[in-house]
Protein backbone atom coordinates (compact mmCIF):
# COMPACT_ATOMS: atom_id res chain seq x y z
CA UNK A 1 0.00 0.00 0.00
CA UNK A 2 2.92 2.32 0.66
CA UNK A 3 6.64 1.67 0.26
CA UNK A 4 9.88 3.65 0.10
CA UNK A 5 10.40 2.92 -3.61
CA UNK A 6 9.42 6.41 -4.83
CA UNK A 7 11.79 9.42 -4.62
CA UNK A 8 11.71 11.72 -1.59
CA UNK A 9 8.97 14.31 -1.25
CA UNK A 10 8.14 17.06 1.22
CA UNK A 11 5.85 15.92 4.02
CA UNK A 12 4.43 16.77 7.44
CA UNK A 13 3.86 13.83 9.78
CA UNK A 14 2.53 13.10 13.24
CA UNK A 15 2.54 9.94 15.35
CA UNK A 16 0.62 9.31 18.57
CA UNK A 17 1.09 6.29 20.86
CA UNK A 18 -1.57 5.49 23.45
CA UNK A 19 -2.53 2.84 26.00
CA UNK A 20 1.04 1.74 26.77
CA UNK A 21 1.88 1.25 23.11
CA UNK A 22 -1.15 -0.87 22.26
CA UNK A 23 -2.66 1.83 20.03
CA UNK A 24 -0.75 3.94 17.52
CA UNK A 25 -2.06 6.54 15.08
CA UNK A 26 0.07 8.04 12.32
CA UNK A 27 -0.75 10.59 9.63
CA UNK A 28 1.32 12.02 6.78
CA UNK A 29 0.61 15.02 4.53
CA UNK A 30 2.73 14.86 1.38
CA UNK A 31 3.45 17.32 -1.43
CA UNK A 32 4.17 15.43 -4.66
CA UNK A 33 4.65 16.02 -8.37
CA UNK A 34 4.07 14.42 -11.74
CA UNK A 35 6.52 14.56 -14.65
CA UNK A 36 4.07 16.63 -16.72
CA UNK A 37 5.02 20.27 -17.16
CA UNK A 38 2.62 23.15 -16.55
CA UNK A 39 1.94 24.36 -20.12
CA UNK A 40 2.30 28.11 -19.53
CA UNK A 41 5.19 29.51 -17.54
CA UNK A 42 7.13 32.73 -17.12
CA UNK A 43 10.34 30.75 -16.52
CA UNK A 44 12.48 28.97 -19.15
CA UNK A 45 11.66 25.61 -17.58
CA UNK A 46 8.07 25.12 -16.44
CA UNK A 47 7.30 23.50 -13.09
CA UNK A 48 5.82 20.03 -12.82
CA UNK A 49 2.09 19.66 -12.26
CA UNK A 50 1.63 19.11 -8.50
CA UNK A 51 -0.59 16.92 -6.37
CA UNK A 52 -0.91 16.36 -2.62
CA UNK A 53 -1.49 13.26 -0.53
CA UNK A 54 -2.65 11.96 2.84
CA UNK A 55 -1.67 8.65 4.41
CA UNK A 56 -3.35 7.66 7.67
CA UNK A 57 -2.86 4.49 9.69
CA UNK A 58 -4.47 3.29 12.91
CA UNK A 59 -2.67 0.32 14.50
CA UNK A 60 -3.63 -2.00 17.35
CA UNK A 61 -1.11 -4.18 19.19
CA UNK A 62 -3.16 -6.01 21.86
CA UNK A 63 -0.39 -8.48 22.71
CA UNK A 64 3.12 -9.53 21.71
CA UNK A 65 1.89 -11.98 19.07
CA UNK A 66 -0.77 -10.07 17.16
CA UNK A 67 -0.93 -6.70 15.43
CA UNK A 68 -3.38 -5.24 12.92
CA UNK A 69 -3.92 -1.83 11.39
CA UNK A 70 -6.21 0.13 9.09
CA UNK A 71 -4.73 2.20 6.26
CA UNK A 72 -6.12 5.09 4.23
CA UNK A 73 -4.28 6.65 1.28
CA UNK A 74 -5.60 9.68 -0.61
CA UNK A 75 -4.12 11.52 -3.61
CA UNK A 76 -5.82 14.92 -4.00
CA UNK A 77 -6.19 17.16 -7.01
CA UNK A 78 -3.82 20.17 -6.92
CA UNK A 79 -3.81 21.16 -10.59
CA UNK A 80 -6.68 21.95 -12.95
CA UNK A 81 -6.21 22.24 -16.72
CA UNK A 82 -8.31 25.43 -16.81
CA UNK A 83 -7.45 27.05 -13.45
CA UNK A 84 -3.84 25.94 -13.06
CA UNK A 85 -2.59 25.25 -9.53
CA UNK A 86 -5.55 25.12 -7.14
CA UNK A 87 -6.16 24.62 -3.44
CA UNK A 88 -6.79 20.97 -2.51
CA UNK A 89 -9.97 19.74 -0.88
CA UNK A 90 -10.44 20.60 2.78
CA UNK A 91 -9.94 16.93 3.67
CA UNK A 92 -6.21 17.30 2.95
CA UNK A 93 -5.88 19.48 6.05
CA UNK A 94 -7.80 17.10 8.37
CA UNK A 95 -5.57 14.33 9.82
CA UNK A 96 -8.40 11.89 10.58
CA UNK A 97 -8.65 8.40 9.13
CA UNK A 98 -11.90 7.52 7.35
CA UNK A 99 -12.58 10.99 6.00
CA UNK A 100 -12.43 9.66 2.44
CA UNK A 101 -15.68 7.78 3.01
CA UNK A 102 -17.61 10.93 3.89
CA UNK A 103 -16.19 13.44 1.40
CA UNK A 104 -18.97 15.16 -0.52
CA UNK A 105 -17.07 15.05 -3.84
CA UNK A 106 -14.41 12.37 -4.08
CA UNK A 107 -14.51 11.76 -7.85
CA UNK A 108 -11.18 13.55 -8.36
CA UNK A 109 -9.46 11.89 -5.36
CA UNK A 110 -7.60 8.60 -5.64
CA UNK A 111 -8.66 6.70 -2.54
CA UNK A 112 -7.08 3.46 -1.33
CA UNK A 113 -8.08 1.57 1.81
CA UNK A 114 -6.25 -1.33 3.34
CA UNK A 115 -5.74 -3.69 6.26
CA UNK A 116 -2.44 -5.02 7.66
CA UNK A 117 -2.19 -8.13 9.85
CA UNK A 118 0.79 -9.83 11.47
CA UNK A 119 0.93 -12.80 13.83
CA UNK A 120 3.91 -14.26 15.68
CA UNK A 121 3.03 -17.74 16.99
CA UNK A 122 6.68 -18.15 18.06
CA UNK A 123 9.49 -15.71 18.76
CA UNK A 124 11.24 -16.20 15.42
CA UNK A 125 8.27 -16.85 13.14
CA UNK A 126 5.92 -14.22 11.71
CA UNK A 127 2.96 -14.51 9.34
CA UNK A 128 1.85 -11.27 7.70
CA UNK A 129 -0.83 -10.09 5.31
CA UNK A 130 -1.99 -6.96 3.49
CA UNK A 131 -5.23 -6.25 1.68
CA UNK A 132 -5.71 -3.09 -0.41
CA UNK A 133 -8.89 -2.11 -2.21
CA UNK A 134 -10.39 0.75 -4.13
CA UNK A 135 -13.68 -0.91 -5.08
CA UNK A 136 -15.22 -4.37 -5.15
CA UNK A 137 -13.17 -5.61 -8.12
CA UNK A 138 -10.04 -3.45 -7.68
CA UNK A 139 -8.09 -5.37 -5.05
CA UNK A 140 -4.49 -6.05 -4.11
CA UNK A 141 -3.31 -8.69 -1.63
CA UNK A 142 -0.12 -9.85 0.03
CA UNK A 143 0.57 -12.84 2.24
CA UNK A 144 3.92 -13.94 3.60
CA UNK A 145 5.91 -15.72 6.27
CA UNK A 146 9.29 -14.74 7.74
CA UNK A 147 11.56 -16.93 9.84
CA UNK A 148 14.30 -15.06 11.71
CA UNK A 149 17.43 -16.55 13.31
CA UNK A 150 17.11 -19.21 10.62
CA UNK A 151 18.88 -22.50 11.53
CA UNK A 152 19.82 -20.88 14.87
CA UNK A 153 22.15 -18.43 13.12
CA UNK A 154 21.98 -14.93 14.56
CA UNK A 155 20.84 -12.17 12.14
CA UNK A 156 19.82 -14.79 9.55
CA UNK A 157 16.33 -14.99 8.05
CA UNK A 158 14.29 -16.48 5.22
CA UNK A 159 11.10 -14.97 3.81
CA UNK A 160 8.47 -16.34 1.42
CA UNK A 161 5.82 -14.00 0.00
CA UNK A 162 2.97 -13.85 -2.54
CA UNK A 163 1.60 -10.62 -4.06
CA UNK A 164 -1.34 -10.00 -6.37
CA UNK A 165 -2.54 -6.61 -7.65
CA UNK A 166 -5.37 -5.84 -10.11
CA UNK A 167 -4.44 -3.82 -13.22
CA UNK A 168 -6.71 -0.91 -12.30
CA UNK A 169 -6.16 -0.75 -8.52
CA UNK A 170 -4.22 2.55 -8.56
CA UNK A 171 -5.47 4.05 -11.85
CA UNK A 172 -7.75 7.05 -12.40
CA UNK A 173 -9.89 8.17 -15.34
CA UNK A 174 -8.38 10.39 -18.04
CA UNK A 175 -9.74 13.63 -16.55
CA UNK A 176 -8.01 12.87 -13.22
CA UNK A 177 -4.96 10.91 -14.35
CA UNK A 178 -2.62 13.27 -12.45
CA UNK A 179 -3.92 11.77 -9.19
CA UNK A 180 -2.59 8.28 -9.99
CA UNK A 181 -0.80 6.54 -7.12
CA UNK A 182 2.69 7.79 -7.92
CA UNK A 183 5.29 10.49 -7.32
CA UNK A 184 7.49 11.66 -10.22
CA UNK A 185 6.12 8.65 -12.16
CA UNK A 186 7.45 6.21 -9.54
CA UNK A 187 5.01 3.83 -7.87
CA UNK A 188 4.12 4.60 -4.26
CA UNK A 189 3.37 0.94 -3.56
CA UNK A 190 4.89 -2.14 -5.23
CA UNK A 191 7.72 -1.47 -7.76
CA UNK A 192 5.96 -3.70 -10.33
CA UNK A 193 3.01 -1.31 -10.31
CA UNK A 194 -0.20 -3.25 -10.88
CA UNK A 195 -1.64 -6.09 -12.95
CA UNK A 196 0.62 -8.89 -11.71
CA UNK A 197 0.94 -12.02 -9.62
CA UNK A 198 4.28 -12.51 -7.88
CA UNK A 199 5.98 -15.12 -5.73
CA UNK A 200 9.27 -14.21 -4.06
CA UNK A 201 11.79 -15.70 -1.70
CA UNK A 202 14.65 -13.88 -0.02
CA UNK A 203 17.01 -14.66 2.77
CA UNK A 204 20.28 -14.11 4.57
CA UNK A 205 22.53 -16.70 6.18
CA UNK A 206 25.23 -15.25 8.42
CA UNK A 207 27.98 -17.01 10.35
CA UNK A 208 30.52 -14.87 12.17
CA UNK A 209 31.65 -12.40 9.48
CA UNK A 210 30.66 -14.57 6.51
CA UNK A 211 27.29 -14.24 4.79
CA UNK A 212 25.18 -15.59 1.96
CA UNK A 213 22.34 -13.48 0.53
CA UNK A 214 19.84 -14.87 -1.93
CA UNK A 215 16.59 -13.84 -3.53
CA UNK A 216 14.22 -14.83 -6.29
CA UNK A 217 11.13 -13.29 -7.88
CA UNK A 218 8.73 -14.90 -10.33
CA UNK A 219 5.89 -12.77 -11.70
CA UNK A 220 3.15 -12.99 -14.31
CA UNK A 221 2.42 -9.48 -15.59
CA UNK A 222 -0.68 -8.52 -17.61
CA UNK A 223 0.02 -7.74 -21.28
CA UNK A 224 -2.06 -6.27 -24.11
CA UNK A 225 -0.85 -5.61 -27.67
CA UNK A 226 -2.28 -2.06 -27.67
CA UNK A 227 -0.55 -0.80 -24.52
CA UNK A 228 2.18 -3.37 -23.89
CA UNK A 229 2.74 -4.19 -20.24
CA UNK A 230 -0.45 -3.38 -18.33
CA UNK A 231 1.35 -2.82 -15.02
CA UNK A 232 1.99 0.89 -15.68
CA UNK A 233 -0.06 2.75 -13.07
CA UNK A 234 0.05 5.86 -15.27
CA UNK A 235 -2.41 4.15 -17.63
CA UNK A 236 -5.92 5.58 -17.34
CA UNK A 237 -9.01 3.49 -16.70
CA UNK A 238 -10.18 4.08 -20.29
CA UNK A 239 -6.95 2.67 -21.75
CA UNK A 240 -6.91 -0.52 -19.67
CA UNK A 241 -8.46 -3.33 -21.75
CA UNK A 242 -8.64 -6.89 -20.50
CA UNK A 243 -5.19 -8.48 -20.77
CA UNK A 244 -4.54 -10.73 -23.76
CA UNK A 245 -1.68 -12.66 -22.20
CA UNK A 246 0.91 -12.71 -19.43
CA UNK A 247 4.57 -11.73 -19.50
CA UNK A 248 6.61 -14.20 -17.45
CA UNK A 249 9.35 -12.44 -15.49
CA UNK A 250 11.96 -14.15 -13.32
CA UNK A 251 14.79 -12.50 -11.38
CA UNK A 252 17.30 -14.43 -9.24
CA UNK A 253 20.25 -13.07 -7.30
CA UNK A 254 22.79 -14.28 -4.77
CA UNK A 255 25.99 -13.04 -3.17
CA UNK A 256 28.64 -14.63 -0.97
CA UNK A 257 30.92 -12.41 1.04
CA UNK A 258 32.82 -11.32 4.11
CA UNK A 259 31.97 -8.39 6.39
CA UNK A 260 34.99 -6.45 7.69
CA UNK A 261 33.19 -3.93 9.90
CA UNK A 262 29.80 -4.63 11.46
CA UNK A 263 29.32 -1.01 12.56
CA UNK A 264 29.54 0.39 9.01
CA UNK A 265 28.69 -2.96 7.36
CA UNK A 266 31.68 -2.69 5.05
CA UNK A 267 31.87 -5.91 3.05
CA UNK A 268 33.43 -7.67 0.09
CA UNK A 269 31.32 -10.09 -1.96
CA UNK A 270 30.96 -12.12 -5.14
CA UNK A 271 27.50 -12.19 -6.68
CA UNK A 272 25.36 -13.49 -9.51
CA UNK A 273 22.26 -11.90 -11.07
CA UNK A 274 19.95 -13.65 -13.55
CA UNK A 275 16.94 -12.12 -15.29
CA UNK A 276 14.56 -13.84 -17.70
CA UNK A 277 11.58 -12.38 -19.55
CA UNK A 278 9.69 -15.05 -21.47
CA UNK A 279 12.42 -16.53 -23.74
CA UNK A 280 14.92 -13.67 -23.32
CA UNK A 281 17.47 -13.90 -20.54
CA UNK A 282 20.63 -12.22 -19.28
CA UNK A 283 23.04 -12.84 -16.43
CA UNK A 284 25.79 -10.95 -14.63
CA UNK A 285 28.60 -11.81 -12.27
CA UNK A 286 29.53 -9.10 -9.77
CA UNK A 287 32.47 -8.29 -7.54
CA UNK A 288 31.48 -5.77 -4.89
CA UNK A 289 33.09 -3.77 -2.13
CA UNK A 290 30.48 -1.66 -0.38
CA UNK A 291 29.17 -0.14 2.82
CA UNK A 292 25.57 -0.10 4.00
CA UNK A 293 24.86 3.02 6.03
CA UNK A 294 21.87 2.91 8.34
CA UNK A 295 18.68 4.57 7.12
CA UNK A 296 16.70 6.49 9.71
CA UNK A 297 13.05 6.68 8.67
CA UNK A 298 11.07 9.53 10.15
CA UNK A 299 8.07 9.24 7.82
CA UNK A 300 5.72 6.39 6.93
Amino acid sequence: MLSDYAPDYAYLSGQYIMNDGKIMYRHVNGWMNTLDRIPYSSTPEALFKPKVSNFNMLSFHPNEQFQFSFFEGLIYKKYDRFQGVIRPEIGFFIPIIGKGLIMSDSSSTNLIYGVNLSYNPFNNLMFYNQLALQSENRIGAQIGVKWTNFLNMKNSFICLEYNRVASDLYAMDSSNYIQNYSHLSHELAHPLGSGFNEVLIKGLLEYKNYFLRFGGNYANVDYHSDIGWANNIMNTLETLPNPESKVKLMIMSSSLGYRFNKATRMELSLGFLYRKQDVLSESYFTFTWRTFLKNNYFDQ
